[in-house]
C-alpha cells in the first residue's frame, strides 16, 4: 500500500565509429588530396585578382568523410604575408554549390609549405564535395599545364563569402590542362559527446506527465559538425517521450526505467549515454483542507461538518485523526458509513458555551504509512441571538372607559432560532393599571374611570433562556385626561433619488396640540424594517433626512411605508410617509479590461467568434449597444451591437502578404443615455491551406550520362505554392516504380542528382526513360511533372530543359555503334587476310608484337602507367605488363594485328 521505489542502474558511456552514409572515414594516417608535391608545379601563376578556384579534377575530389587538418601550397607573388582561404564547397542544385567551411591561413614564403589548420578551425568534408581557395589579393597559387586530362577546374571573380553561401559556379571559367600545386590532407574527424552523461535522475512516484527529467547537451571538438549532431533515445519505451529538439525527457507513469541516448555527427560516429531513473514514493496531500464551519452555540445532534478529501498516488485508503485533541473538546474524527471517507463531526450534545470558548482549531492528519499531510479545520461557534423588539420604544392610549382585560397594546418581539420568549415589566409610576403576558399583550388590570394619573411608562423585558434584551420602554397615556396631538401633514409621499447624500432632507412633520406647553417628541417605524437603514427621524425637531445613500439595484422593495408618531406627554399621533425610491442612469461595464479571438483567414460574412464580455450596468434593464473600431483594419470586421458577434465584414487573406495576423481593436458599449465603456479585443488570424502547388513547366528532360558518378547534379524541377507561413514550403518526391530501381534523388528544392550508378544497369544507354514527380506541401495538396532522363553513352552530360524530338537512324547512338562495328569487323577481316597472304612466309614469319585497340575510338584512362597509347594511330592501345583494365573496357569489341 505504501512504497519506496529506487532505482540504481550502471551507466555506460561510449563512443563508437561506424561506416558512414556518405563512404568510408578518412584514414587515421592522413589522406592527401590534390597534388602530391605541390614543389613541381611551381611553373606558373595565374594574374587574377580577387578570384575564387574549385577543384573539379577528380585527383582532388573529396573521396572519404572527416575533417581537413592542413593545407600544403606552393605560392608565390608573397611579398611579407597575404592570407589564403581554403573553400568546401557541397553541391546544392545545377551548378550552384553551397560553402560548408571557411579556413583561413597566413602565407609568408615563395615557395611550397603545410599550413596547419587549428582544431576549432578544421572543415568537415564528406563524399562528394569539392575545394578550392580564394584570395582578395592577386593569386599566390601555382600551377603546371600541359598534362593532358580534362581537369575541369573552375574560376571565376568572387567576393567574400561567409559558409552557408550558395554560389553558382555555371558560369565559372574551366581549366582543363593545369595542375594547381596545392593539397589537403583528411583526417578522421572527432566523435561528439554527451556534456552531462552519466546522469541520475531522482523524480516522485506518480509525477504528472509533462514533469521534466533532464536536458540533454551535446558538443564536439569539430565545430563544423555541431551543426550536424542528431541526438535520439535508443532504449524502446512508451513510458517516456524525449523531443529531440530540446533534447528533454519526460515521464508518464510511476515506474523504474534506464534509458539511453545517441549522439551522431555527420560521419556517424556514435556516443551513446544512459539516463538513471530514482523513482521514491510521493506523500499524501488533504485537498479538502484548510477549511472552516460554524455552528450555533445551543446545537445539541451530532453533525458531520466535513468530508475530508485524500489523495495518494500509492493508496486509494489513507486513515485519518486528530492530532494531539485537546480535552473536553466535542469532536469526532471516524468513517462515513458504507463509503471509505473520513468526516469530521461534532458530538451529541456538545455543550458549547459561546462567551467561555467559541473558535476550535482542530488539525487534522492523514497518513501512508511513511509520510504525513497535516492541515487545520476550524470550527466557530455563534452566539445565540437575542430576541429583537419589533415595536418598542413605543406609545399608545386608553380611555377611562376602556374595560378590564381589554388589550391596551400587544408587545411585538422575534427570535432568530424561534425560542420561547419570556416577557416581564415594570411600571412608572405605581401602582401599575397594567399586566403584561409571554404573548407580548398587555391588558388593562384595573378600572380608569377614577384614575386621574395621565400616562404611564412600562419598562419591559424579553428573555428566550440565554439572553434578556431591554427594558424597552412603552407609554401609555390616559386619553381622555388630554388635549391629544395632531400631525397635520400625513400622509404623504415623498421621492428620493438613488444615491442621495447623507443629510439630505426628506420631509419635515407639521402638528399641533392644544396644550402649547407640554413637550413633543417625534419618532417613527418603517416598514419594510430596513427603511430606518436609509432614513431617520430628529426625536426633537421631527425632520426626516438621509442617514445612509440608497443603492437602487441592490433594493430588495423600493417603496417603503414609515409610521411616523408625534407624542406629548400624554398622547400620541400617527400618520404614514411612503418613500419611492427612483433609479438613476449609471454607466455599463466590462467584465474585463481585454478580450481575444482566434480564427483562420476567410471570406465576408464568416463569423469570427462571440467575446464573453460579462457586460454589466447597475441599472436593471437599461439596453446598450456594442461598436468595433479596427483602427487601419476596420473595414474587414463587422460586430454584431447587440451579441457582440465579430465577423469578416470583406474577405481577409494573408496570403498577399498586406495583412496581418493580429490586429488590435478597441471595443466600445453604450448605453441608453451615452454613458460608455471601452475594452480591448485582439484578433489573432491564422493561415489556411488554400492554394494547391503548381510545376512550371509541368515536363521537364535532363541528359545524363551513362558513366557519370553517384551524387551527379542532374537538374532542378520547380513547384510553387501561393500559401503563405508554413502551408507553402514544398517537399519533392519520385515515383520511380517503372524503373525497378531507386536511381535518382530529389532534394526539398528539387534538385535532382544520381542516386544509384546506370553503369552496367538494366536501363542501358542513348535510351529515355519517364517518371514523374509530385511536390507536396504540409496540408498534403499536389501537383505532378513529368520527367524525362536521356541516358547518353558518352561522360559530360547537359542539364538542359527542352523538349523531346524524334531521333532519325543515326541520331541513336546505339544504331551508330553496331554498324560502326559491323564495318570495322568486315574491313578487319579483310586486311588481316591480305596481310597475311602479303607478309606472312611461314609459321614462324608472323610473331611480331600483339597489338590490340578498342573499336569504339579512342580511350580516355587515368592510369597510364598501365596502359599506354600506340604510336599506331588513334585509339590503339598497345598490351605492355597490363594489370588491372578500367572497369568500363569489359564487355567491349576488340580485335588484334600482327605488327
Amino acid at each position: 500500500m505504501w512504497m519506496d521505489i529506487y532505482l540504481t542502474v550502471t551507466l555506460v558511456l561510449a563512443a563508437a565509429k561506424t561506416i558512414k552514409g556518405q563512404g568510408n572515414d578518412c584514414p587515421g594516417g592522413g589522406r592527401i588530396i590534390g597534388e602530391g608535391n605541390p614543389k613541381s608545379k611551381d611553373d606558373t601563376i595565374d594574374s587574377n585578382v580577387g578570384f575564387g578556384y574549385m577543384m573539379g579534377d577528380p585527383d582532388f575530389d573529396i573521396n572519404c568523410c572527416g575533417v581537413i587538418e592542413n593545407v600544403k601550397v606552393s605560392s608565390k607573388n608573397i611579398v611579407s604575408s597575404q592570407q589564403l582561404y581554403i573553400l568546401v564547397w557541397r553541391p546544392s542544385s545545377g551548378g550552384s554549390y553551397t560553402l560548408v567551411g571557411k579556413t583561413s591561413v597566413t602565407v609568408t614564403e615563395n615557395d611550397a609549405v603545410v599550413y596547419p589548420f587549428a582544431t576549432s578551425e578544421q572543415p568537415t568534408v564528406i563524399i562528394g564535395d569539392l575545394w578550392g581557395w580564394w584570395t582578395s589579393g592577386a593569386d599566390i597559387v601555382t600551377y603546371k599545364g600541359g598534362n593532358g586530362e580534362e581537369d575541369a577546374n573552375y574560376m571565376m571573380s568572387l567576393a567574400d563569402q561567409t559558409v552557408g553561401a550558395v554560389v553558382n559556379w555555371g558560369g565559372a571559367n574551366i581549366e582543363n590542362d593545369r595542375t594547381y600545386g596545392i593539397y589537403v590532407e583528411t583526417f578522421p574527424n572527432d566523435p561528439p559527446s554527451f556534456s552531462n552523461l552519466p546522469a541520475t535522475v531522482s523524480v516522485a512516484a506518480g509525477s504528472g506527465s509533462g514533469t521534466n527529467l533532464i536536458t540533454l547537451t551535446v558538443n564536439d571538438v569539430n565545430t563544423y559538425d555541431i551543426s550536424t549532431l542528431a541526438v535520439a533515445r535508443i532504449t524502446t519505451n512508451t513510458r517516456y517521450s524525449f523531443d529531440s529538439s530540446t533534447s528533454t525527457s519526460f515521464p508518464t507513469t510511476s515506474d523504474v526505467d534506464e534509458l539511453v541516448f545517441t549522439v551522431t555527427d555527420i560521419c556517424n560516429n556514435v556516443v551513446t549515454g544512459t539516463v538513471t531513473i530514482s523513482i521514491t514514493n510521493q506523500p499524501p496531500v488533504i485537498n479538502s483542507l484548510p477549511a472552516s464551519v460554524s455552528i450555533v452555540e445551543d446545537e445539541t445532534a451530532e453533525i458531520l461538518h466535513h468530508i475530508i478529501n485524500v489523495t495518494d498516488v500509492e493508496s486509494t485508503y489513507l486513515p485519518c485523526s486528530f492530532d494531539s485533541l485537546p480535552d473536553g473538546y466535542p469532536f469526532t474524527i471516524k468513517l462515513i458509513p458504507s463509503t471509505t471517507s473520513f468526516g469530521i463531526y461534532s458530538n451529541a450534545n456538545p455543550g458549547f458555551v459561546y462567551n467561555t470558548l467559541n473558535t476550535y482549531t482542530l488539525t487534522v492528519q492523514c497518513t501512508d504509512g511513511e509520510f504525513t499531510d497535516s492541515k487545520d479545520f476550524i470550527v466557530y461557534i455563534s452566539q445565540n441571538a437575542a430576541p429583537v423588539f419589533v415595536n418598542l420604544q413605543n406609545s399608545t392610549s386608553v380611555t377611562t372607559t376602556s374595560a378590564v382585560g381589554s388589550n391596551a397594546f400587544t408587545v411585538l418581539a422575534t427570535d432568530a432560532e424561534s425560542d420561547d420568549l419570556i416577557f416581564t415589566m415594570t411600571c412608572s409610576p405605581t401602582p401599575c393599571p397594567f399586566v403584561i403576558f409571554n404573548s407580548g399583550e398587555i391588558q388593562i388590570s384595573e378600572d380608569l374611570s377614577t384614575h386621574t394619573t395621565v400616562g404611564y411608562d412600562l419598562n419591559i423585558t424579553v428573555s428566550d433562556g440565554r439572553n434578556t434584551v431591554g427594558p424597552s420602554s412603552l407609554t401609555i397615556t390616559i386619553a381622555d385626561l388630554n388635549d391629544p396631538v395632531v400631525i397635520n401633514n400625513l400622509p404623504i409621499t415623498r421621492v428620493v433619488a438613488e444615491n442621495s447624500a447623507i443629510g439630505t432632507s426628506v420631509f419635515d412633520v407639521n402638528f399641533t396640540d392644544i396644550d402649547t406647553s407640554q413637550p413633543h417628541s417625534f419618532s417613527m417605524s418603517s416598514t419594510p424594517t430596513d427603511g430606518l437603514t436609509y432614513l431617520d427621524i430628529d426625536p426633537g425637531t421631527g425632520v426626516v433626512s438621509v442617514i445612509t445613500s440608497p443603492n437602487f439595484e441592490s433594493l430588495a422593495t423600493t417603496t417603503f411605508v414609515f409610521n411616523v408618531t408625534v407624542t406629548d406627554p400624554v398622547t400620541s399621533d400617527s400618520g404614514l410617509m411612503t418613500i419611492q425610491v427612483t433609479n438613476v442612469n449609471e454607466a455599463p461595464s466590462f467584465g474585463q479590461a481585454a478580450y481575444s479571438l482566434s480564427t483562420t483567414e476567410s471570406g465576408s460574412g464568416t463569423l469570427i467568434g462571440t467575446p464573453s464580455f460579462g457586460i454589466t450596468d447597475p441599472d436593471s434593464g437599461d439596453s446598450y449597444t456594442l461598436a468595433l473600431d479596427c483602427g487601419t483594419e476596420t473595414g474587414y470586421f463587422s460586430m454584431n451591437s447587440s451579441t457582440g458577434a465579430v465577423s469578416f465584414q470583406s474577405n481577409y487573406d494573408l496570403d498577399t502578404g498586406s495583412l496581418p495576423t493580429t490586429v488590435s481593436c478597441t471595443v466600445t458599449v453604450t448605453d441608453a443615455a451615452g454613458l460608455v465603456d471601452t475594452a480591448s479585443l485582439t484578433i489573432n488570424i491564422d493561415y489556411i491551406n488554400d492554394n494547391t502547388p503548381v510545376f512550371s513547366p509541368a515536363s521537364y528532360v535532363f541528359y545524363v550520362s551513362y558513366f557519370a558518378d553517384v551524387g551527379t547534379s542532374i537538374g532542378t524541377v520547380t513547384a510553387t505554392d501561393a500559401d503563405g507561413g508554413g502551408d507553402g514550403v514544398l517537399t519533392y518526391s519520385l515515383n520511380q516504380t517503372s524503373l525497378s530501381n531507386q536511381y535518382f534523388d530529389i532534394s526539398n528544392t528539387g534538385a535532382i542528382t544520381l542516386r544509384t550508378s546506370l553503369n552496367g544497369s538494366p536501363l542501358g544507354h542513348s535510351v529515355t526513360v519517364t517518371i514523374t514527380s509530385t511536390a507536396t506541401d504540409p496540408g498534403a495538396l499536389s501537383d505532378t511533372a513529368t520527367i524525362s532522363f536521356v541516358i547518353s553513352d558518352t561522360t559530360t552530360t547537359s542539364t538542359t530543359t527542352t523538349t523531346i524530338s524524334y531521333m532519325t537512324f543515326f541520331d541513336d547512338t546505339r544504331n551508330i555503334a553496331w554498324f560502326t562495328v559491323s564495318i570495322i569487323i568486315f574491313l578487319t577481316c579483310f586486311g588481316f587476310l591480305v596481310y597475311i597472304l602479303c607478309t606472312c612466309n611461314g609459321a614462324n614469319s608472323c610473331t611480331k608484337p600483339l597489338k590490340v585497340w578498342r573499336s569504339g575510338g579512342p580511350v580516355k584512362t587515368k592510369k597510364p602507367k598501365e596502359w599506354r597509347p600506340s604510336s599506331v594511330g588513334q585509339g590503339r592501345i598497345e598490351i605492355k605488363g597490363v594489370r588491372n583494365p578500367p572497369p568500363h573496357w569489359k564487355n567491349q569489341s576488340w580485335r588484334s594485328e600482327i605488327v
